[in-house]
């Protein structure tokens, strides 16, 4: 009766407008429909199959035309249909109507590709873990064992896991990001020792680490955010308030290179100096740590197959490729995902993301960063609820006693969203 009652819960959500900073490229060819939906290959002998599509920017038909012209040259016995989420209102709420209508009785996509998107846009599974836990995707440990073109091996591991439950493999992450900023190698770097803890970043009062530690997000401070087998948050009131606190007493300072992970890391953004230009500078990476003394990393993509599709066989094989090396080096969908791909050779000289890579020097470095990761969750609205204590923070009198009550307000929001996710 629980499971039901989340189950009414998550997909009976008011979903926002999507918002993003991310953007793929220009849509030179048909234009999506306004209803936000389109056919490839339509047949009456073949197989339909479904695929919602929540990803960030604009997508339109040449981002996807391609990934599912190929679907159908391997498997020539399908077609496909897709939809796009609408991104203005009120479509996108008719079309979130619609779908959780339809996932209610046991049908809908048959394959979704999703954002976990932040601050004021909310998904199309704003919890993407319990909706795993609610029995709504489908597990896929045994089409991973028979996977023919996905290395598993070579995916981030601790990123994968992420998307497992009690049923196995459910959600498969394709994209994360973390915090970091640059430090160029002929000049000044930070004298630390890394790995370190969130205490010691803002013990240090050295600008570059203090610059690192603020570029962070207050909600990585504390790794995953919730408990779902229990229902409660990870951290106590009084650790968000003594966060809080170390986050706010933190200056920022113009040092390093920050990295938007939205925009330019892979294809070299504008007016950006990044780490992916191949023969360029070589740089010292600072993450943002947490308290546990590692890096928290966010997913920020990911697919699932309808657990009721008719077709299971066929939608992994999209994701079997999707999550092939070949796929994450030069899939155009991945334009239009937010974050670093799983793969964990994808950047590298002998496997360059479209055509460009980083140096040696540079994936050496990128790799120990990312090799500190102790901490992996997707986004959900708890990151909101979070970040918005520096929102009120900023339009309050800044007293601590204001500064409590306001850390009260969101953790008890944080408890309760929780409780009803």
């Amino acid at each position: 009766m629980k499971q039901f009652g989340k189950l009414l819960s998550l997909l009976g959500l008011t979903f926002a407008l999507l918002v993003s900073s991310a953007s793929c490229q220009p849509n030179q060819g048909e234009p999506v429909e306004e209803t936000g939906s389109a056919e490839i290959s339509a047949v009456a002998e073949k197989i339909t199959i479904r695929l919602c599509v929540d990803l960030f920017g604009d997508i339109n038909d040449m981002d996807i035309r391609p990934f599912l012209n190929l679907m159908i040259e391997k498997a020539p016995e399908t077609a496909w249909t897709y939809d796009v989420v609408p991104r203005t209102e009120p479509e996108r709420d008719n079309y979130l109507t619609r779908l959780r209508t339809e996932i209610l009785a046991g049908a809908g996509p048959d394959l979704f590709l999703c954002n976990c998107p932040i601050s004021l846009i909310e998904g199309v599974f704003p919890f993407p873990k319990q909706a795993a836990n609610n029995h709504l995707f489908l597990p896929l440990d045994d089409y991973i064992e028979n996977a023919r073109l996905m290395e598993w091996d070579d995916l981030f591991p601790l990123v994968m896991s992420a998307g497992k439950t009690e049923d196995g493999q459910q959600l498969l992450p394709l994209t994360y990001e973390f915090s970091m900023r640059l430090f160029d190698k002929d000049g000044p770097v930070p004298e630390i020792d890394r790995p370190m803890n969130w205490k010691q970043m803002v013990e240090t009062r050295d600008p570059s680490v203090e610059t690192a530690a603020r570029a962070g997000l207050i909600f990585d401070i504390f790794g995953e955010l919730a408990d779902y087998d229990n229902d409660v948050p990870t951290f106590t009131e009084d650790a968000l308030l003594d966060g809080t606190k170390d986050y706010l007493s933190l200056e920022f300072h113009e040092v390093g290179i920050p990295i938007y992970w939205s925009d330019g890391w892979f294809d070299g953004g504008t007016g950006r100096t990044l780490a992916l230009d191949g023969n360029g500078k070589e740089y010292f990476m600072l993450p943002s740590y947490n308290l546990a003394g590692g890096v928290t990393a966010n997913i920020c993509t990911f697919a699932a197959i309808n657990r009721n599709t008719n077709y299971p066989q066929e939608c992994f094989a999209a994701l079997d490729y999707l999550l092939s090396r070949e796929a994450q080096q030069k899939e155009r969908l991945y334009q239009c995902m937010r974050g670093w791909p799983v793969h964990m050779e994808v950047g590298s000289k002998d496997f360059p993301r479209n055509s460009k890579h980083m140096s040696e020097e540079n994936f050496s470095e990128f790799s120990l960063v990312r090799d500190q990761i102790n901490a992996v969750k997707f986004y959900t609205p708890l990151e909101d609820t979070l970040y918005d204590i520096l929102v009120k923070w900023h339009s309050a009198n800044q007293t601590d006693a204001e500064l409590e009550k306001i850390v009260h307000k969101q953790y008890t929001t944080v408890q309760m969203m929780i409780a009803e996710s």
